[in-house]
């Protein structure tokens, strides 16, 4: 009876529990949750917040309460995330509202900030962290204003809030930003290190004070905030990449090689030490295996794969599986390739219980890369589809499928496996690099440079990210914002070949000739073959530029008489260019006679025979070089070109299969004979030639332009049409009036006049000379009913066509003449 009445009363307590509401079971663990915060066990604190979560999605108080805890710990996004949860819970929440707004301004996510901001002023205007919050506002209007007055007010009023609100992070943003702009970097490596005084694991503060020393010219003083970042985070391995970089390039390449060397000491386990429970022993053994490889990776960049292989062998053991999947990846890089991939099937087959399934993941991502690159391209995707399978958030799989996607223009596709990569691994400057090619694939110029930029933030301003920004942004004729960003590279690497020549570049195209002096003479103190050649060809155009073209010759003569092979060439080219021909020819003649077996020389002279129109010794010329050598492209092309000219094309098209016999997949002599076919109206011969190229590099800019013009002229179906409006998606944003006809063309195709009008009438502006653009924005103004225009335009499509128009031409005016035929 007692036992039955045990179980009624058990049962019903049961029954009350399950009676609970949600909010109820979050209301208690948030209270458990405050209680253990209030005792110090923030991680239990933690977990009951996250049960409250659970139970409640919305619970202001849990979801503030990890908020805080995440942003003490430098997680932004998941403060972001949970911040947002409030906001949108209780919008008159001022923690939750300022704090969105100052995220999303360190986030530079402005459209965020500009919503946030603005619902902080309206709660609470008098407050003084939104008062900050209104001056962050105002200021950035004032940067992108260029309103220097504005900014200067600003910045004395932030000023004197500083004396009352010295500790407000945004604050010491804006102080910071504006020192810098002034010139006066003391006063912002001040205010960075009183923020990193009160925030020292803040990246940001790290990247900034690195700048800073920079500019000012503080070698010894980048170091020492290298090795500091490196021991505040020793688990981000951009750092680490920084400091060996800066070693380096100063040439101090043993001490960076010691530096491994003690990281590798650190995490090994000091004689009679006793051994770690199984947790700390795993932890032990992956921190020591990530420093070996990141030995063994230094040694094979700066000693090459000899020197790496050897220290390899000298650590491998059976078990340990990183370093096998290590030595097979040089063993590849060395030519091994079988061998390779065969070690690295053995280890993707360990059984379960012999490698955690994360490694067996990211080894088979390793075997993906080899199958890709030996050819096996089925098994290589394969194998990254097996991988997400099993694990659809694995970084290295998603940037794979990545690539991928983007070849195939799947561009949607690709940006949501980069989000979902990115949510793992925000820092990933490979998966940014991607997602900026995504971008522009798709069109989206100011998406793909805000990715690079991120790529730049991320890799701590590395060489490779900056330059791939700044060329970007040459080619986006942003030229001022290419010189900050080389500028801003150089202040870590200052000897760096590549950074010095691009901005030795964008300063002579803005004709900053003082300035581009000054990056000649660094590039002239450094003794390497590379930068001596970078710092003739930047030298050879100052003379030019200052001089004129007859100088830059004389400079490039002697040059050429010091026995360098690369400025001999380029003098006769510069001649031939110049119109000085017979000086060319006799040069050319000159190098002949002294190496008549060198297939440069011979080439060289063919060319400038060619200019002195004696067709057949250029002729001769050629075919006695490619008969000793058969396998050289430009001779081919050419050698097509010349008996264009002199023979017919008939013979043209005889040279370009012969050249194809010897070279079938040499993309330049493809494009030659797809040029040929289209001239000739072989269409179908043509696009099959550029989608077998473009199927090899979608990539290609030029291949994707001409691909997608002739599916969008001669094709009538939907399908072409179609396809030829996602290969030309990358085109929208171009200057370029070529690349603007092929856009807006195809948008006319695809039913789209007046969107076509805003590309075409640039285009027509910028090659006026050219028949079938003028033809296209007369079909234009025809469709949108401007006869008017269209027949000035039919006018001067006749005028530039002349009198012998070639079948492209005339396929291209004839439907405009019939539209416009009474």
């Amino acid at each position: 009876m007692f036992q039955s009445r045990l179980l009624v009363a058990l049962v019903f307590c049961v029954m009350l529990a399950a009676c609970k509401t949600d909010q109820e079971r979050a209301d208690e663990a948030y209270e458990r949750g405050l209680a253990l915060l209030a005792a110090g066990d923030e991680a239990r604190a933690r977990v009951e917040f996250r049960n409250a979560t659970t139970a409640e999605v919305n619970h202001v108080g849990a979801q503030t309460q990890l908020g805080r805890l995440f942003q003490r710990e430098g997680a932004t996004r998941a403060a972001f995330r949970a911040y947002l949860r409030v906001a949108e819970a209780d919008p008159t929440n001022l923690e939750a509202v300022s704090t969105l707004a100052r995220i999303a301004f360190r986030q530079q996510e402005w459209d965020i900030f500009e919503r946030y901001a603005l619902r902080a002023l309206e709660l609470a205007p008098a407050d003084p962290g939104v008062k900050v919050i209104g001056l962050a506002r105002q200021y950035r209007q004032a940067v992108l204003d260029k309103d220097q007055a504005r900014r200067q007010s600003l910045l004395a009023e932030g000023e004197a809030l500083s004396a009352q609100q010295g500790d407000d992070m945004l604050l010491r943003f804006v102080l910071i930003d504006s020192y810098v702009t002034d010139g006066r970097p003391r006063d912002a490596l001040a205010q960075i290190d009183a923020a990193l005084a009160t925030d020292p694991k803040n990246p940001g503060l790290h990247t900034m004070k690195l700048q800073v020393l920079g500019r000012l010219e503080d070698i010894d003083g980048i170091g020492a905030e290298l090795h500091r970042a490196v021991e505040v985070f020793p688990n981000d391995k951009s750092y680490k990449e920084a400091l060996m970089r800066y070693l380096v390039t100063l040439g101090r390449v043993d001490e960076a090689e010691a530096f491994l060397r003690a990281e590798i000491d650190k995490r090994q386990l000091p004689p009679g030490v006793p051994e770690e429970n199984d947790k700390q022993k795993t932890a032990r053994d992956e921190a020591l295996g990530a420093a070996i490889v990141d030995l063994v990776q230094f040694l094979k960049i700066v000693r090459g794969n000899d020197a790496a292989l050897a220290e390899l062998q000298t650590r491998l053991t059976p078990e340990t599986h990183k370093l096998r999947a290590l030595r097979a990846t040089l063993d590849y890089e060395m030519g091994r390739r079988d061998a390779a991939i065969s070690e690295m099937e053995t280890l993707v087959g360990l059984p379960e219980d012999a490698l955690p399934p994360e490694d067996r993941q990211n080894f088979k991502v390793v075997l993906a890369g080899m199958l890709a690159q030996n050819g096996n391209e089925v098994g290589a995707r394969r194998t990254v589809e097996e991988v997400l399978q099993t694990d659809p958030n694995n970084v290295e799989a998603l940037k794979f499928k990545a690539v991928w996607l983007i070849d195939e223009d799947k561009t949607a596709e690709a940006v949501s496996a980069l989000r979902t990569a990115l949510a793992a691994s925000p820092d990933d400057t490979a998966a940014l690099t991607l997602m900026a090619r995504a971008h522009e694939r798709a069109g989206n110029t100011d998406l793909m440079l805000e990715s690079l930029a991120l790529a730049v933030d991320a890799s701590k301003t590395a060489p490779e990210s900056s330059l791939r920004y700044a060329q970007a942004l040459v080619r986006a004729k942003r030229l001022d914002q290419a010189e900050s960003v080389l500028v801003a590279a150089l202040r870590l690497v200052p000897e760096d070949v590549a950074l010095l020549t691009a901005l030795g570049q964008v300063q002579l195209t803005r004709d900053n000739r003082p300035l581009a002096r000054q990056t000649l003479q660094r590039l002239a103190a450094l003794t390497s073959n590379e930068a001596r050649r970078a710092a003739a060809d930047l030298e050879l155009r100052l003379i030019e530029r200052e001089q004129g073209t007859e100088q830059a010759l004389q400079y490039l003569g002697s040059l050429a008489g010091d026995e360098n092979e690369r400025a001999k060439l380029a003098l006769i080219r510069a001649q031939l260019l110049s119109g000085k021909t017979d000086e060319a020819l006799a040069y050319a003649n000159e190098l002949v006679a002294a190496r008549p077996d060198d297939p440069s020389y011979r080439y060289f002279r063919a060319l400038a025979r060619a200019a002195a129109q004696d067709y057949a010794a250029a002729e001769q010329d050629l075919t006695e070089l490619l008969r000793k050598n058969p396998k050289l492209v430009q001779p081919w092309l050419q050698l097509a070109r010349l008996r264009g000219i002199t023979d017919s094309q008939e013979r043209l098209q005889a040279t370009l299969d012969e050249a194809l016999a010897e070279l079938p997949d040499a993309p330049d002599i493809l494009w030659a004979k797809a040029s040929f076919l289209e001239r000739n109206g072989d269409i179908d011969g043509a696009i099959a030639i550029y989608d077998t190229l473009y199927r090899r590099d979608s990539a290609a800019m030029v291949v994707a332009n001409n691909l997608a013009s002739l599916l969008a002229t001669y094709r009538d179906d939907p399908e072409s049409l179609a396809r030829a409006e996602v290969i030309a998606r990358r085109l929208k944003d171009s200057e370029l009036p070529a690349l603007q006809d092929t856009y807006g063309w195809i948008l006319f195709r695809n039913g789209k006049a007046t969107e076509a009008l805003t590309y075409l009438e640039p285009a027509a502006k910028g090659l006026p000379g050219d028949p079938v653009v003028q033809a296209h924005l007369g079909r234009v103004y025809h469709a949108l009913g401007r006869l008017d225009e269209a027949r000035t335009q039919l006018d001067l499509a006749r005028t530039a066509a002349g009198e012998r128009p070639s079948a492209t031409v005339k396929g291209a005016i004839a439907p405009l003449e019939t539209a416009l035929t009474p």
